[in-house]
């Protein structure tokens, strides 16, 4: 490995340091409590360096909320042709795929409930525009729905409503089991798949 490979390196094993340890603060201490110079000295760095990585609080935070949207496209883009041509079985993966990068990644997870919570008290956030639009994750889902509304397989119902109802009941799904630690796979793997056929049985059309 040569000086430029190494010194790109160090730059990425800093910058994932950074947004690390300033996950775990915002965890531990709320977002109300959270400074640049309060993570510098947890990292053992001045504020200066870390302004070398983000320009401000709020650059770092939207980092911080980006976390995880490279593997959700990633897994997504591995669903097969023929799952995405059914918008049922699409909508199931989706909402899978939601669930278990979330379990895999509380502390994104938290980070991500702290954040939206934060960004309704904070202007720092309104500033950084971290909820300026709507989320892949929900726009997927937002989608799904309308295409089988669209297709007679759901039933008609307002897709803004129905897709906001889904997502907040993964996300209680989500959870009850981050909380739970102790489960076992088996089991955590039974609680999403029972949860997803409940919420999307509730949507097919009767009869």
């Amino acid at each position: 490995m040569g000086i430029r490979e190494r010194k790109e390196k160090a730059k990425k094993e800093l910058k994932l340091r950074i947004l690390n340890a300033a996950s775990q603060m915002i965890i531990n201490d709320g977002f109300e409590n959270f400074s640049v110079r309060k993570l510098a000295d947890v990292i053992e760095y001045s504020p200066t360096t870390i302004y070398l990585y983000f320009k401000n609080k709020a650059d770092l935070l939207i980092e911080l909320g980006k976390a995880g949207d490279s593997e959700y496209y990633r897994r997504v883009n591995n669903i097969s042709s023929k799952t995405k041509k059914l918008p049922v079985a699409y909508l199931k993966e989706i909402i899978k795929i939601i669930s278990y990068l979330a379990i895999e990644n509380p502390n994104i997870y938290r980070i991500r409930n702290t954040r939206q919570i934060a960004a309704k008290k904070s202007k720092i956030l309104e500033k950084g525009g971290m909820a300026q639009v709507p989320s892949r994750k929900y726009s997927d889902v937002f989608q799904c729905i309308k295409q089988c509304v669209e297709e007679g397989v759901f039933e008609p119902v307002d897709v803004e409503i129905a897709a906001i109802s889904l997502i907040s009941a993964i996300q209680g799904m989500i959870s009850m089991v981050i909380e739970n630690p102790e489960l076992p796979k088996k089991r955590i793997s039974k609680i999403v798949d029972s949860v997803t056929e409940i919420q999307i049985r509730g949507l097919m059309k009767q009869g």
